[in-house]
């Protein structure tokens, strides 16, 4: 009984961040509505997907070492306070 939990509260924060990012990721779909060119749009879409990157690449750092990602995720969470 207790192993599900434990599985549960391991797995959490990792489908979460996952969630996180995809939500994220669905905002920049807007730069295509835009009358650019090929490369505008595509340096426009990068830029605005960089939240999610930034995401990803905590959460793979953070599945292998979990205090890492639980700076890493703070940092970015004043970060967000501070600019917004």
């Amino acid at each position: 009984m207790y192993e599900g939990v434990r599985m549960s509260l391991f797995l959490a924060p990792r489908v979460l961040s996952i969630a996180l990012a995809v939500f994220i990721a669905l905002f920049p779909l807007d730069v295509f509505g835009e009358n650019n060119g090929f490369w505008q749009t595509l340096v426009a879409l990068l830029l605005r997907l960089m939240p999610s990157f930034l995401i990803l690449a905590t959460l793979a750092i953070s599945w292998r070492w979990e205090w890492v990602g639980a700076v890493v995720f703070a940092a970015l969470g004043a970060l967000y306070l501070v600019v917004v």
